[in-house]
C-alpha cells in the first residue's frame, strides 16, 4: 500500500512518519538545517514492525487507548507499506501533487496547537481532486495542548472534511515524540493494507490506480468474498507505466529511476520506452520494490528500476517509463474537468491554466466543450491545449492550478489521450466522449461501438487504456453486436448495416446516371456517399463489402455486382483501334498526343473520348494524358504484390501496424489523432528481409518492371491512388485486404 502525507507546514509529517517507521525522510542537508521539508521523502514499514521506540508513552498511551477505538486484527499485509512524506510549504506544492499522484490512501495531519491551516486545505483540495476517498487524519502534537484543544480541532476537522472523499475518515491524536496514538495508528493502517491487498489479488496484477477500476471499492469492503469477485471480474492485465519522481546514479549500478507504479507489471530484462521524449527503448537491469530487491515490480508499489544504455540527465521527474506497446503521447487531452467548489469564479474556453497530470507539470489553455461556462463546484467536458506533448492514459488524474500558479482551481480525469483537432464540439464527439466516463470497460467499448459510426481501431484505444494488448477487448467483445472488418478494426453491427445501406443506395443512383460507366472509383465512391471517415477505414469497408458480394470492383473501379458498364458504339469503335497501340506501349503507357498520332486523330477530340473509356474501366489514366490498358494495370499490380510479399509472411498483427501508424484517423473522426504529421514518422520499415511487413521500394519495382525510375514513381503512386498501396516515406506498403485487381484478367 502507499500512504501520502498531507498537511500544513511544520504540522509534523515527518515527524509522525520517523515515529511509524524509524525513518528519516528529511535526507538533504538543506532540509535537516532549515528543519523543513523540501523534497519528497520516502519510508518502509516491515508487514510486522511494530516501529521505533517513542518517548514517554507510559500512562499518557493508556489514556489514549482507552478514549480510542481498537482496530480489529486482520492479518498481515503481504509486504511492506510505503511511505511517501511531501513537503507542506505553499511554494512547494507542484513537488506534493507529485508524490501524492498514485497514493493509495492519505494521512492527513493537522496540529493540534494550530488547527486547520491555508495548506491543510490546499492538500485536501488536492487528495479530492486526485479521487483518494480512503484516509486518515493525525491531530497531531497533542502532548502540547490540552484535552479541550484537541476536541477543537477534532470538531474542525470533522467539519472541514463533510464535503469531500475524506468525509468518513477516522480521526486520532498522537504525538510522535510521547508515542500517544502512535500504536493505534499504526494497527490501523495495516488493516487498511491488508483490505487493499485481498481487494488486488493473489498475484497483485490488478491496477489500484486506474480510476475506473473497483480496486478501490473493492478495497473498502469487509468480506472476503466480494473482494475476490470484484478481482476475477477485472479487466486483463494494463500495460506497464510508471511515473518517475527522482533519478540518480550509483557507482558500479548506473542509473535508477524510482516512482510509483501506476498500472501493470514490469521484471528484470524488459524492455521500456521512455515518455515523452521516446522513442528510445531501455532495458531493466535490476528492480526494488517495496524496499526489497525483487524480479517483478506490480503496480500499487514504490519501485526502483535500474535502466541500461541511459545516462542519468537523460531522465528526470515528469517522465514516463512504459511499456512500449502503450507508449503514446500528445498535446491535446480530452478530460472530464470539476472545478473545485471553493474558486470563486467559472471557468471559460481560454483560460490560461497550470496542469499537474503524474509527476508532470505543464501549462495549458482549457476549452470548455460541453458548455460556454464551468461554474465551480460542477462537473464538465473540456480539453487541455499543451505547449509540448506529454505522455497520458485514460483514467489518469491530474490538477489544474491557477496560471500564476497560487492557488488549485480544479481537477479531473484524462478520457481520450489522442484528442482532435477540429470538430471536438460536435454531438457525435461529446456523446463518444460520454461513453468514456463509464466505469468498466465493457461499457466504454459498447458506447464506442454505438458512437463511431465508422468503426473503431481497437489497436488505437488500447493504447489510449493503457491495455497490455489488444485481447484485453475480447470477453467484452463476446457479448457486443459487431463486426470485425479485417485485424483490430471492428464496427458495430447497427453502424456497419447504415453504412451499407449507404454505399448501395450511393452506388444504384450512379449506375441510374452513368450507364455508360462501369461506377465510380474508390475515393470518389466516399465523396458521394458523403463518409467523413478516413481513407484507411474506409477501404477495409469496402474490401469487406466486396467480400461479402454486396459491392464488385474491377479494377479500380467499383459498382453493384450486376451493372456492367455499355459503351456507345463510337467508343466501342474507338477502343478496338487504340488496343494494339496500347498493347504495344506495355508498362510504360501511352500518350495521348502518340495515340492521336497512330490513329490520325485530333489530341483534342481523343481527350475527352479516352477519359470515357477510363471512366468504364477499359483504360487506366495513370498521370494526366497516360494511359494503360486494363490488362497491363492487372500485369503490374500482381508484380507489386509478388515483390512486396518475396520472403516476407506478413501477419494480421503487422497490417495493422501498418494501419496504425500510416493511416491514422482524419481530423474530426472520434477519437482521431491531432494531425497527422506524426504519423509516417512512427512507422521504421526495414530493408527486404528485415521486416515482416509487405514493403515495396522504388527500386525494386522499377528493376523488376525494366521501367526508368521517374515512371516507376508514377506507377506506385498511380497504385497508391487506387487503393492498392499506402506511400510510407520513401516507401510503399502493400494494403494486405486490398481487393484492387484481385482476380483481374492479365
Amino acid at each position: 500500500m502507499m500512504i501520502g502525507t498531507a498537511g500544513h507546514i511544520d504540522h509534523g509529517k515527518t515527524s509522525l512518519v520517523r515515529a511509524l517507521t524509524g525513518t528519516d525522510t528529511d535526507r538533504l542537508p538543506e532540509e535537516k538545517k532549515r528543519g523543513m521539508s523540501i523534497e519528497l521523502g520516502y519510508a518502509f514499514l516491515a508487514p510486522s514492525d511494530d516501529g521505533p521506540a517513542v518517548g514517554e508513552s507510559s500512562a499518557a498511551s493508556a489514556a489514549t487507548a482507552g478514549q480510542t477505538k481498537v482496530v480489529p486484527a486482520l492479518g498481515l499485509p503481504r509486504e511492506p507499506i510505503a511511505f511517501i512524506d511531501v513537503p507542506g510549504h505553499e511554494k512547494l506544492l507542484h513537488t506534493m501533487i507529485s508524490g501524492a499522484t498514485g497514493i493509495d490512501f492519505a494521512l492527513l495531519l493537522v496540529a493540534a496547537d494550530d488547527g486547520v491551516m491555508p495548506q491543510t486545505r490546499e492538500h485536501l483540495a488536492v487528495l479530492s481532486l486526485l479521487g483518494i476517498d480512503r484516509g486518515v487524519v493525525a491531530i497531531t502534537k497533542i502532548d502540547r495542548v490540552d484535552e479541550a484543544r484537541v476536541q477543537e480541532v477534532t470538531q474542525q476537522v470533522t467539519a472541514l472534511l463533510a464535503d469531500t472523499p475524506l468525509a468518513h475518515a477516522p480521526i486520532i491524536p498522537v504525538s510522535a515524540t510521547r508515542g500517544d496514538g502512535v500504536a493505534e495508528l499504526r494497527q490501523r493502517l495495516r488493516a487498511e493494507a491488508v483490505r487493499l491487498d485481498a481487494a488486488h489479488g493473489a498475484d497483485g496484477t490488478a491496477d489500484p490506480h486506474d480510476s475506473d477500476s473497483p480496486v478501490r471499492a473493492a478495497a473498502a469492503t469487509e468480506p472476503a468474498e466480494t473482494t475476490a469477485e470484484t478481482t476475477a471480474a477485472l479487466p486483463a492485465q494494463t500495460g506497464f507505466r510508471l511515473a518517475i519522481d527522482r533519478v540518480f546514479s550509483l557507482d558500479g549500478v548506473g542509473t535508477v529511476a524510482t516512482g510509483t507504479v501506476h498500472a501493470g507489471r514490469v521484471q528484470v530484462g524488459d524492455v521500456l520506452q521512455q515518455l515523452p521524449d521516446g522513442p528510445k527503448e531501455l532495458r531493466v537491469r535490476s528492480l526494488h520494490a517495496q524496499n526489497r530487491s525483487t524480479d517483478i515490480a506490480h503496480a500499487g508499489q514504490r519501485c526502483a528500476i535500474n535502466l541500461a544504455s541511459v545516462e542519468r540527465d537523460q531522465l528526470q521527474r515528469g517522465h514516463w517509463l512504459a511499456q512500449p506497446g502503450i507508449a503514446s503521447v500528445s498535446d491535446r487531452l480530452d478530460v472530464e474537468l470539476h472545478l473545485w467548489h471553493a474558486e470563486p469564479r467559472a471557468i471559460r474556453s481560454g483560460t490560461r491554466v497550470h496542469v499537474h497530470l503524474g509527476t508532470t507539470a505543464s501549462p495549458a489553455a482549457v476549452a470548455v466543450l460541453d458548455a460556454d461556462t464551468l461554474a465551480p463546484g460542477c462537473t464538465g467536458l473540456a480539453q487541455l491545449v499543451l505547449p509540448q506533448p506529454l505522455a497520458a492514459w485514460h483514467g489518469d488524474r491530474l490538477i489544474l492550478r491557477d496560471a500564476a500558479g497560487q492557488r488549485i482551481i480544479g481537477g479531473g480525469r484524462v478520457l481520450d489521450s489522442r484528442a482532435p483537432v477540429r470538430y471536438r464540439r460536435t454531438p457525435q464527439r461529446l456523446q463518444l466522449l460520454q461513453a468514456l466516463q463509464r466505469p468498466a470497460l465493457r461499457d466504454r467499448l459498447a458506447g464506442l461501438l454505438e458512437t463511431c459510426e465508422h468503426g473503431v481501431d481497437l489497436r488505437q484505444w488500447q493504447q489510449v487504456f493503457g491495455l497490455a494488448s489488444v485481447s484485453a477487448f475480447d470477453a467484452s467483445l463476446q457479448t457486443l453486436p459487431h463486426r470485425r472488418l479485417a485485424g483490430d478494426f471492428i464496427i458495430g453491427e447497427p453502424a456497419w448495416q447504415h453504412l451499407r445501406r449507404s454505399v448501395l443506395d450511393t452506388l444504384a443512383a450512379y449506375h441510374q446516371n452513368a450507364t455508360d460507366e462501369i461506377g465510380p472509383d474508390a475515393a470518389r465512391l466516399r465523396r458521394l456517399a458523403r463518409l467523413r471517415m478516413d481513407d484507411a477505414h474506409w477501404r477495409l469497408l469496402l474490401d469487406a463489402l466486396v467480400k461479402e458480394g454486396s459491392v464488385a470492383q474491377s479494377g479500380a473501379f467499383v459498382h453493384l455486382p450486376e451493372h456492367g458498364s455499355q459503351l456507345a458504339a463510337r467508343d466501342e469503335t474507338l477502343l478496338q483501334r487504340l488496343a494494339p497501340h496500347l498493347m504495344e506501349a506495355g508498362a510504360q503507357g501511352a500518350w495521348v498526343r502518340d495515340l492521336a498520332e497512330h490513329i490520325g486523330e485530333p489530341a483534342a477530340n481523343l481527350r475527352p473520348a479516352m477519359a470515357r473509356l477510363a471512366r468504364s474501366g477499359h483504360l487506366y489514366q495513370v498521370v494526366k494524358d497516360l494511359y494503360l490498358d486494363a490488362a497491363t494495370a492487372a500485369r503490374l499490380a500482381a508484380l507489386v504484390r509478388q515483390l512486396a510479399l518475396a520472403d516476407k509472411e506478413p501477419a494480421e498483427s503487422d497490417q495493422a501496424e501498418v494501419q496504425q501508424a500510416s493511416e491514422q484517423p482524419a481530423e474530426g473522426t472520434p477519437g482521431a489523432e491531432p494531425g497527422r504529421r506524426h504519423a509516417r514518422a512512427s512507422l521504421k520499415p526495414t530493408g527486404q528481409g528485415g521486416n515482416a511487413l509487405p514493403i515495396l521500394k522504388v527500386a525494386e519495382f522499377r528493376d523488376a518492371s525494366g521501367l526508368g525510375r521517374k515512371r516507376a514513381v508514377q506507377m506506385l503512386e498511380f497504385f497508391d491512388r487506387i487503393g492498392l498501396c499506402r506511400r510510407v516515406g520513401d516507401t510503399h506498403v502493400l494494403r494486405l485486404e486490398s481487393e484492387v485487381f484481385k482476380g483481374s484478367p492479365e
